[in-house]
């Protein structure tokens, strides 16, 4: 019942260089307007940090529109680059650069320290949601548990596996059965829940963990030596990152993947 608005940016400049609709206030206010007309109040903001043109006025300027129009639920994602994508092959020849790693964390520790001024709470690497309003939907995959894709491009996740629909629009309307499933690869379970669910803000619980898959996931993957050094801790037998952590998340991740 949550509806998304892809804002992405409030920066006419980002926005132009990603050729994405240039949204004014007003026209967001408007749209949120219209959609409580049909008795939709659970709405999430989309957006991403760090994309090129940003800067830590425009970040604030975005925040400053958040706090005016209050949605319930917000995903801040720092951006990622894809291959054989306008960014991808730019940023290959020198047409832009990304921001530096100290704006880039900047940005992150203001994002995060306006929106829990403005009552949200952080309970996952990217999302923020006013009390009772967490994604039920994104914490299913952040869960690891199984759910449906439907249409083009969609993936599912099923019996320990994961498929993934075709990308090919006449190809899809051409098969509109069970064979428009083009792949799917087998995961590694035990890796994935601690990937998928140390995002969240709490953790995994360690006791829920030992009896699923009867194992001490610290001493598997050698996690010892991120919680002395501060990026891991344990608290009421959850695992999960701390502050520190949570800027060097990768640094951890890469002992799963």
């Amino acid at each position: 019942n949550r509806i998304s608005i892809g804002i992405e940016s409030f920066n006419t400049k980002t926005l132009e260089y990603i050729s994405r609709p240039i949204y004014s206030l007003d026209y967001i206010k408007h749209v949120m307007n219209e959609l409580n007309k049909y008795s939709i109040f659970n709405i999430n903001f989309d957006l991403i940090y760090s994309l090129p043109y940003e800067t830590i006025e425009s970040i604030n300027k975005t925040l400053d529109y958040i706090e005016i129009l209050k949605p319930n639920h917000i995903s801040y994602y720092d951006l990622i680059i894809e291959n054989k994508t306008k960014l991808f092959y730019d940023l290959k020849n020198n047409k832009i650069k990304l921001l530096d790693e100290d704006t880039n964390l900047e940005m992150e520790r203001l994002i995060d320290k306006r929106l829990e001024s403005l009552g949200y709470i952080k309970y996952e690497i990217s999302n923020y949601a006013y009390e009772g309003y967490k994604s039920l939907h994104n914490l299913s995959y952040w869960n690891l548990e199984e759910y449906l894709g439907l249409g083009l491009s969609a993936h599912s996740q099923y019996d320990n596996k994961r498929y993934s629909n075709t990308t090919n629009m006449k190809e899809y309307l051409s098969t509109l059965d069970f064979n428009m499933i083009k792949s799917y690869y087998d995961f590694n379970e035990e890796s994935e829940y601690l990937l998928m669910g140390l995002r969240k803000i709490e953790g995994i619980s360690l006791t829920e963990y030992k009896n699923k898959y009867n194992i001490d996931p610290i001493d598997k993957y050698n996690l010892n030596k991120h919680i002395d050094s501060g990026l891991l801790e344990i608290k009421d037998n959850y695992l999960r990152f701390t502050k520190k952590g949570l800027d060097l998340s990768n640094i951890v991740f890469e002992e799963f993947v």
